[in-house]
């Protein structure tokens, strides 16, 4: 899976079907660590489908009271102002690691953006123009406050994705692959990954949240 290759997430799958864990954003259609065999998945979402209803930056749950906490593909999702405290409330609701994984902020990923935005009328998509991708460098200054705070161990980012592969993907459906192509030449032989996971190791008894 996309975080399997870090320790924490290696640790967590290691002791499933034991583990707790929050998927925050995980409640649209059928969720995806479900889908992997992951039991004891609580899940969190502004959706009615989802086992608690809420937002992320201000989760209904106490400190620690989950092993790990993801938030898949939603950061993006969420206003630019409430990122930075999301990513907080998932470091304090959960013991052992928390699992990021968003689209991130660049000039090729808000370019391919737009090429799938022209023939795909996605409200998902239309929300990342409107809330703009995640910017890293903020999420990793607040990594660093609570580093500091002794709350978070370690901290493993990894780039994930081809971008011409997923502006193919998600519009070929809407257009003809020739023009398409031909508006995304510019990713052609050069990889350009689409988006960040990050997993992050926490301090399972000590620090400040």
């Amino acid at each position: 899976s996309t975080l399997s290759s870090s320790s924490a997430a290696s640790d967590v799958y290691k002791r499933q079907p034991e583990c707790r864990i929050l998927d925050a954003g995980g409640a649209t259609g059928d969720n995806l660590l479900r889908q992997f065999g992951i039991q004891q998945v609580v899940t969190l979402d502004v959706l009615p489908t989802a086992d608690v209803t809420g937002q992320i930056p201000n989760l209904p749950f106490r400190d620690r009271s989950f092993d790990v906490a993801t938030c898949i593909d939603t950061l993006e999702h969420i206003p630019p102002d409430h990122r930075k405290k999301s990513v907080e409330e998932l470091i304090r609701v959960a013991r052992e690691a928390v699992f990021l994984v968003a689209p991130f902020n660049s000039e090729e990923n808000n370019r391919a953006e737009e090429i799938v935005l022209k023939y795909v009328k996605d409200p998902f998509l239309f929300e990342h123009r409107r809330y703009g991708l995640v910017r890293f460098d903020e999420i990793d200054a607040c990594l660093d406050r609570s580093t500091k705070k002794g709350r978070v161990q370690s901290v493993e980012k990894v780039y994930l994705d081809d971008l011409l592969t997923w502006v193919m993907t998600m519009a070929k459906d809407h257009v003809d692959e020739s023009i398409l192509y031909q508006e995304a030449f510019f990713l052609e032989n050069r990889f350009c990954p689409r988006r960040i996971a990050v997993s992050i190791s926490l301090n399972h008894s000590g620090g400040e949240n």
